[in-house]
């Protein structure tokens, strides 16, 4: 039977205001049975070539936190239909009604000229010609970009990209004014989350004594620490501090100081909105993207991944200083990157998803066998170029920067943290060593805030990074529906390791528009 490739595309329109759904096909085309939901729908045949973009988790071949996200494109048919008023019927998800839509000649024209496509999402699905619709698998989700004709005006070339992209807006945008001080307006304003070390802001001398913030205003959960030069200041719970001593007001993040230090830092336990202190990796990733950066609803979070991510806790802390405001991307990388195996995508089913990739285990969601619905494996080079690390370096609990000048009565231990950025945690694999004379040995910079933590995590990333795990593009000729990231696959080849069936995680999906066979980029 032949396979039909069904593009579901949501699209601003102009005029109404409202969100509508186009639903266009490969050719021949689809239509809907009575029976389905929706019932007795034509899918226009209007679909040159299916999506070729490619996702990935972490880069490719590696998994410690950071997406890659690169440009696909869909091209529409968009040729002269010289009979005319062909009509389409169109979902308005706004008014959650059917309308129907005459075409002009050219039938896409009205998604250039009556609608705003670029950064709405699209959905690639794919089914047996005649099949019941509930059968249609999701091949991707991607974000759309903005729209082109070609010269011949037959084809429109559109541009779509990971939903991962969506998360490249910044982080922060509340701004300080100008009533908040010259050197401060309109910078954005510091922000402070879990557990860390930070150097606050400045507000000036107020009511005689000098005022700092930590958290932009937001409540916090407390300020256990400040030093000056190194030198541990002493808390006061009321009245006013003297020049030793420092006073905090949880509920807006202000501390005030009776001197002002000339390098100052302090140990914070961060934002509490909504009167929660999230400290760990998963609650605080949740909480960048719902509350924060207000990019998903909560709707649209794996709430059970994160759940299950933070039942074996890491204590984390995220500094973000006066005018730096990192995308929520980064933030997200940065997070997860903290972890051995971390990562976060947004999964085909439009949820963002939290986690640590875990070794290969049965059931796999599909078999694949060389020769029968695979040319094979083909090995895919990557930054490590494969080679086992043999001593890892952690390091965990950042300073701002090293103090210059530490004063004579400061604390031993204080006068260690002053004089260096990180902790570290650092420990060698003796059996990788010996077998591996050119074995790597990578730092790994985190944002933990625990040592026991650090120590543990550290264990981790030796343990995953001292296995030789190949990386290989798996070639799926039966189009690999419903395949997305994380999926466990069992591979038969005959490669070494691979004749009795070996299994493998995707980590990667490359679609190609041409062939319509996609590659799986696949680790062991």
């Amino acid at each position: 039977m032949t396979t039909v490739h069904l593009i579901e595309l949501d699209a601003f329109h102009l005029a109404s205001g409202h969100i509508h759904r186009w639903y266009l096909s490969t050719k021949p085309g689809y239509r809907s049975g009575t029976g389905d939901t929706p019932a007795a729908l034509s899918w226009l045949p209007l679909v040159g070539k299916p999506s070729d973009v490619s996702l990935s988790i972490a880069r490719l071949g590696e998994t410690m936190g950071a997406t890659k996200v690169t440009l696909g494109s869909v091209e529409l048919d968009n040729t002269r239909d010289w009979q005319g008023q062909r009509q389409a019927r169109v979902y308005d998800v706004t008014a959650d009604a059917w309308i129907t839509v005459t075409l002009p000649a050219r039938p896409l024209n009205l998604l250039l000229t009556d609608y705003a496509l670029a950064g709405w999402p699209l959905t690639e699905k794919v089914i047996e010609e005649g099949a019941p619709y509930a059968t249609a698998q999701v091949v991707t989700l991607v974000t759309m970009e903005m729209p082109d004709p070609d010269s011949k005006r037959s084809t429109i070339n559109l541009s779509v990209r990971g939903r991962e992209a969506d998360f490249d807006d910044p982080l922060l945008t509340e701004k300080y004014s100008t009533g908040d001080g010259e050197s401060l307006a309109d910078r954005t304003k510091e922000r402070t989350f879990g557990h860390c070390y930070m150097e606050p802001t400045y507000l000036g001398i107020i009511g005689g004594l000098y005022h700092w913030s930590v958290n932009g205003g937001h409540p916090i959960e407390g300020v256990p620490n400040l030093w000056d030069r190194g030198f541990r200041m002493d808390p006061r719970a009321t009245g006013t501090p003297a020049s030793n001593e420092f006073k905090v007001d949880p509920a807006t993040g202000i501390i005030v100081t009776g001197s002002r230090p000339p390098e100052i830092l302090c140990e914070v336990k961060g934002d509490k909105t909504g009167g929660v202190w999230r400290r760990h990796v998963g609650e605080l990733a949740q909480h960048l993207a719902v509350t924060v950066a207000a990019k998903v609803p909560l709707t649209r979070v794996d709430t059970a991944l994160v759940a299950a991510l933070d039942a074996l806790p890491r204590e984390v802390g995220y500094a973000i200083p006066t005018g730096s405001s990192p995308t929520l991307r980064e933030a997200l990388d940065k997070l997860l990157g903290s972890l051995a195996r971390g990562y976060w995508i947004v999964t085909a089913g439009d949820l963002l998803t939290v986690g640590r990739l875990l070794a290969p285990v049965a059931p796999a969601a599909r078999i694949y066998r060389r020769g029968v619905n695979t040319p094979g494996l083909t090995p895919r080079s990557t930054d490590a170029r494969g080679l086992p690390a043999k001593t890892v370096t952690l390091r965990y609990a950042p300073i701002p920067k090293v103090t210059q000048a530490i004063v004579g009565d400061a604390l031993d231990e204080d006068v260690q943290l002053h004089k260096a950025l990180w902790r570290e945690v650092t420990s060698t694999d003796a059996a990788t060593a010996a077998a591996y004379p050119g074995a790597r040995s990578p730092t790994v910079e985190t944002l933990l805030w625990d040592r026991t933590h650090a120590v543990a995590e550290q264990a981790e990333f030796l343990a995953e990074l001292k296995q030789v795990r190949r990386v290989y593009d798996l070639v799926a000729q039966d189009g690999a529906p419903g395949i997305d990231r994380r999926a466990v696959l069992q591979v038969f080849d005959d490669l070494a390791g691979y004749e009795a069936g070996r299994l493998v995680t995707v980590i990667g999906r490359i679609n190609n528009a041409r062939s319509k066979i996609p590659t799986l980029v696949v680790r062991e």
